[in-house]
């Protein structure tokens, strides 16, 4: 259990931060792929540990997470040509999707199939291509390092304000509600919430 919540939420800034500058850096080495590897398994164990903590607003928690999702077409990958992705999936169709935090997550940190990607102009890092053991059987997402970023600095930003506990007819006390702070009286945007009114001046868009 999560009691204090701000240090992952921090972690979280800083991956966000990382990922970023690793979607811009043109010079890859061994290195730099095991970093990128690191930050976003770190960031999906953190936002699962966070959302299973109910530390994530209820809003926020039902985000879907946009990426691109390719059918298997051949036979499941096993351990031996897992990374040969363009036998198994169907990489020239891909469906744009959107899937929930908990799916997302678990498709990172218990990826079978992963596999990193770069765009084809300037060879810049823009996601990953990623299944779970499970999820390998049907399809393959990509996962846009962007998408990955936004979520983290969404969940990084909010300010829970209330939660309410209610005890069930078994005895129990269960969470079933989760708010953020509000705002000057006004609830803000979930994708918009902030540690502190200086966070929130630099991440807002113009």
């Amino acid at each position: 259990m999560i009691s204090d919540s701000v240090p992952w939420r921090e972690e979280l800034w800083r991956l966000a931060d990382r990922l970023e500058k690793k979607s811009k850096q043109q010079r890859w080495t061994e290195r730099s792929s095991f970093l990128v590897e690191r930050d976003m398994m770190t960031s999906a164990y953190a936002i699962r540990r966070l959302n299973e903590a109910h530390k994530i607003s209820d809003d926020l928690a039902k985000t879907r997470v946009p990426v691109i999702r390719h059918k298997l077409i051949g036979s499941v990958p096993d351990i031996w040509n897992r990374h040969e992705i363009w036998e198994h999936y169907d990489l020239e169709h891909g469906v744009r999707d959107h899937i929930t935090i908990p799916h997302l997550c678990n498709q990172l940190i218990h990826s079978f199939v992963w596999f990193l990607s770069a765009t084809e102009d300037a060879d810049l890092f823009d996601g990953a291509f990623v299944a779970s053991e499970n999820e390998r059987h049907k399809h393959l997402y990509f996962l846009p390092v962007e998408s990955l970023i936004d979520l983290c600095r969404k969940v990084a930003a909010e300010d829970i304000g209330s939660i309410q506990y209610q005890r069930g007819t078994d005895g129990v006390m269960r969470i079933v509600s989760v708010k953020v702070m509000e705002d000057d009286g006004e609830k803000s945007d979930s994708g918009m919430l902030m540690l502190s009114a200086e966070a929130r001046a630099s991440y807002r868009e113009p």
